[in-house]
């Protein structure tokens, strides 16, 4: 009896301690180790700590950029007066953003944004050129952007230690549009005149995925996987679908073949398992909704049902339980625009009672 008796508190104990050891490594597991090159790896405070930023107009239809803290509705502006904003992108340590200014004489200049101190400086000055599309480089020293001149359109970066700007590729100018960079740094993706480009830093490997629309490819947060959007002709239409492209076998699948809908935008969560899409049900007359799936395409489901609104700006919170985004009402004219969020996890949709666009996180 007395054997049996140490053999069951042996088990009793062993027990206990592999459950007390599996309580701390779930609570001290480090995510970012996973996903060294993702968001992941950035996160550090709550949505009690978050800030927004995001663009609006004015009375004469000039867009400047805001930031306000999440949890409370005062906001305050952070470009210049006299600056019109196109586009802004925010760094991956979240500490810069670099935003574009158009200027009367149809070109435009790429400012640094310090988001710590709110202070500006611009980054490229070239004349009679105009900018586009910037994107950040994982380690947050470069930026790489959309060169347009008289010629053509072509990828320039830009160091912002020393702000010297060149192209991305010598000699011949290559023409590229809507770049952006792989989480882990070693590829930069853009849009030719043949399809989509792959482009390997390093060892300048160059791969091409056949694609008319042209638009810009989304990473998986661990670099192994390409979100695409294309067009297919559908019912004697032309209906936006989305492709997944698996860099090691070379794979292009169409995550949704349903031809009663078409998937006009997506946005990987920061862990990569989930994919949220702008979708658009064919049927209907106008608008769009927020969906969620897996990354495998499958549990599609919405989290939204809201007729006559346009969704946009889809951009998710660094630890993945919200998800921004701006929505447009097309029942009036001009449109109203605003922010919201969801929560992921109840499917909550909180109204942040701002008149804006284009929302992107900052998280401290």
């Amino acid at each position: 009896v007395m054997p049996m008796v140490s053999a069951v508190i042996v088990l009793l104990l062993g027990f206990g301690l592999t459950w007390g050891a599996y309580a701390r490594a779930k609570e001290n597991v480090n995510f970012a180790g996973l996903f060294p090159g993702s968001v992941l790896s950035r996160v550090e405070g709550t949505i009690d700590e978050a800030q927004v930023l995001y663009l609006a107009d004015d009375e004469n239809r000039v867009k400047h950029l805001f930031v306000t803290d999440f949890n409370e509705e005062p906001s305050r502006i952070v470009s210049e007066e006299n600056q019109n904003i196109s586009n802004y992108v925010v760094s991956p340590d979240n500490t810069l953003a670099a935003y574009i200014s158009e200027n009367d004489n149809e070109t435009s200049e790429l400012w640094l944004l310090d988001l710590q101190t709110m202070e500006r400086r611009k980054l490229s000055a070239t004349k009679n050129v105009n900018i586009a599309n910037p994107v950040w480089s994982p380690d947050n020293q470069r930026i790489v952007y959309e060169h347009t001149d008289a010629v053509q359109t072509t990828l320039w970066w830009v160091d912002i230690q020393s702000d010297e700007d060149q192209p991305v590729f010598q000699g011949a100018g290559v023409p590229g549009k809507n770049p952006n960079w792989s989480p882990n740094g070693e590829w930069i993706s853009y849009a030719s005149d043949e399809g989509i480009r792959l482009y390997h830093l390093e060892d300048g490997e160059s791969r091409l995925i056949k694609n008319i629309l042209g638009a810009k490819a989304d990473w998986s947060p661990d670099s192994k996987s390409v979100l695409l959007r294309d067009v297919l002709i559908e019912h004697d239409q032309f209906v936006t679908q989305l492709f997944l492209y698996d860099i090691e076998s070379e794979s292009l699948t169409n995550l949704d073949p349903n031809g009663s809908v078409e998937n006009l935008f997506a946005a990987w969560s920061p862990t990569g398992g989930q994919i949220a899409v702008l979708r658009r049900d064919l049927s209907a007359p106008r608008g769009n909704q927020i969906w969620l799936m897996n990354a495998d395409g499958s549990n599609a489901h919405a989290l939204t049902n809201i007729p006559d609104v346009l969704f946009g700006g889809l951009s998710w919170s660094p630890d993945g339980e919200y998800l921004l985004y701006d929505l447009f009402v097309l029942e009036n004219y001009p449109f109203d625009y605003k922010l919201q969020a969801i929560k992921i996890e109840t499917e909550e949709i909180m109204d942040m009672n701002i008149k804006g666009f284009n929302p992107q996180w900052i998280w401290k």
